[in-house]
């Protein structure tokens, strides 16, 4: 009987780990200072959000991370944020991404398996890679994930269309 019982309390362990696994809220992000951070506390405060999901050893991502730079100035009405998915374990490879390229937007540190299941949850899709858009109505709907460099223009251009919608 002991047996069985050991048996029984250990399936009921599983089953409530594997669903506090799954339904746990993405709680791993953090600022560069290591305060916790939740996108859905940032976004959907009436402006525009967009945040670029980077990783300091991406080849694309340093060329194109000015981009975001340039929106910023030509876009102030927007929000913008960088998310690093180096995780906590490179933060530092992190820092000094933002400091070699002068980033003056907040940047976030997150990592792949966090994003993922972010993406997978807002959007029923997966992170195809590094760079990637992520662009916030105001009221916080997350309308685009563009994967690959999108020019300040080619922003400015998609949310002037999205307002006029």
């Amino acid at each position: 009987m002991n047996k069985r019982l050991a048996t029984q309390m250990l399936s009921i362990i599983t089953l409530l780990c594997t669903w506090l696994l799954i339904t746990t809220p993405v709680t791993a992000m953090t600022d560069l200072q290591g305060n916790p951070v939740k996108l859905e506390n940032i976004v959907g405060k009436g402006k525009w959000t967009v945040m670029k999901v980077w990783a300091s050893d991406c080849h694309v991502c340093r060329q194109t991370i000015h981009y975001l730079s340039d929106f910023e100035v030509s876009f102030p009405e927007a929000e913008v944020y960088g998310i690093s998915i180096d995780g906590q374990d490179a933060k530092a490879a992190a820092q000094a991404f933002v400091k070699q390229y002068s980033l003056s937007f907040p940047n976030l540190l997150s990592d792949l398996s966090e994003i993922n299941a972010y993406l997978n949850k807002a959007a029923g899709e997966d992170l195809y890679g590094t760079p990637t858009m992520l662009v916030f109505n105001p009221q916080g709907k997350l309308i685009a994930v563009q994967p690959g460099p999108v020019t300040a223009d080619e922003l400015i251009a998609f949310i002037k269309k999205e307002q006029q919608s």
